[in-house]
């Protein structure tokens, strides 16, 4: 949002450009590329305004009592706003309301599970942590804490949750499973620390120094002496990397008997004097009919997979069954890219080759080929 009051969005193809009908407080983006727009009213309310850019049209709006804290869930369908001792719950698809509860006192900090079934409320001058199931709009359970809690934290699979001291020289760790208070750790509170890892570790800041404890048991699993120096922050690598450029090409599958270059791990070696296929095809004319038979007579195969290692195509040639044997690995040149299938049959009839793919279990394909 610029200085005068313009919403711009960068894009690689385009630059979007939205002057709001008045102006915004706060933005809010959602899961699905929607936009909301958060303002202030005159009575002290919020007006909550809904675009999908890069559309310039207000499709939804609603007016909710305050939102001095603004927290999503990890799926992105709910939308939660704090104002005093209220919380409530709106739908980011329609912007209906979900949830309304009232609190003690004013609401501090909240945690949804990534699921977003259930949301940890800490509130002012109070130890106890409110658990508030979004299903049934009302508090479901509550949590004692050694102290009253500054600041919540939440790991993406939802198995502790942080709650910073007061004091803020300490974090009390809670089992998500069981609501319970398992440890009380001696760190500071960062934007980035105390990080809690998928496997249940706790990265901690302990002056210079990076510790890393057992939730559990608060054993010390390992200690960098200089890491606090760092920022730190929790990765996953969802198994994508940039593609060479000459991968971009779709695999295309032919008969192998087709191909330029073929290969077969069972194969037989070819005989010494055999005649080569161009030669023989010039001595020994077939009519196209016969042609037709013969390519009848290769039979059918099954494919079920095609891959750029042969390291990788073997290993999943040795897990694949097929009627009581092991499939095997072809390989295929297109372009100057070899090509390796794990492969089985021949069989005599498509329909054969089908009953077996259905046998095997795993997705197939079938093809005519030569065995």
């Amino acid at each position: 949002m610029t200085g005068t009051g313009e919403i711009v969005r960068l894009t690689s193809s385009a630059t979007w450009r939205f002057r709001p009908p008045v102006p915004v407080r706060t933005l809010q983006p959602l899961a699905d590329g929607a936009l909301l727009l958060l303002s202030d009213d005159r009575d002290g309310r919020v007006t909550i305004r809904r675009l999908q850019p890069p559309e310039t049209r207000i499709t939804d709006s609603t007016t909710i009592a305050g939102a001095d804290l603004v927290i999503s869930t990890e799926v992105g369908d709910r939308i939660y706003f704090a104002a005093g001792d209220h919380l409530e719950g709106l739908r980011t698809r329609d912007l209906e309301r979900s949830l309304t509860v009232t609190f003690d006192d004013a609401v501090r900090a909240v945690a949804p599970t990534p699921s977003g079934d259930r949301l940890f409320v800490a509130v002012r001058n109070s130890r106890t942590l409110y658990v508030v199931d979004r299903y049934d709009a009302a508090v479901r359970d509550r949590i004692t804490l050694p102290g009253a809690p500054a600041a919540l934290r939440i790991d993406p699979d939802g198995q502790y949750l942080l709650a910073q001291s007061a004091g803020g020289d300490s974090t009390y760790v809670i089992a998500i499973g069981t609501n319970r208070v398992i440890a009380t750790l001696a760190t500071v509170w960062r934007p980035d620390l105390p990080l809690i890892a998928p496997d249940g570790s706790i990265a901690l800041a302990d002056g210079d120094a990076l510790v890393i404890v057992d939730a559990e048991t608060r054993r010390e699993r390992a200690r960098l002496l200089t890491g606090a120096n760092d920022v730190w922050a929790l990765v996953r690598w969802n198994g994508f990397r940039p593609r060479a450029s000459t991968l971009d090409e779709p695999v295309k599958f032919e008969d192998a008997y087709a191909d330029s270059t073929y290969g077969d791990s069972l194969a037989s070696e070819p005989a010494a004097d055999a005649i080569p296929a161009p030669v023989a095809a010039v001595l020994n004319p077939v009519p196209p009919a016969a042609a037709r038979a013969e390519s009848k007579r290769h039979g059918w195969m099954l494919s079920f997979a095609a891959v750029l290692s042969e390291t990788r195509a073997r290993s999943m040639a040795a897990a694949v069954r097929v009627d009581g044997s092991t499939a095997r690995v072809q390989a295929t040149e297109r372009d100057g890219t070899t090509v390796y299938r794990v492969v089985a049959g021949p069989f005599p009839t498509r329909e054969a080759a089908e009953e077996s793919g259905r046998r095997s279990g795993l997705p197939y394909w079938v093809f005519e080929a030569n065995p």
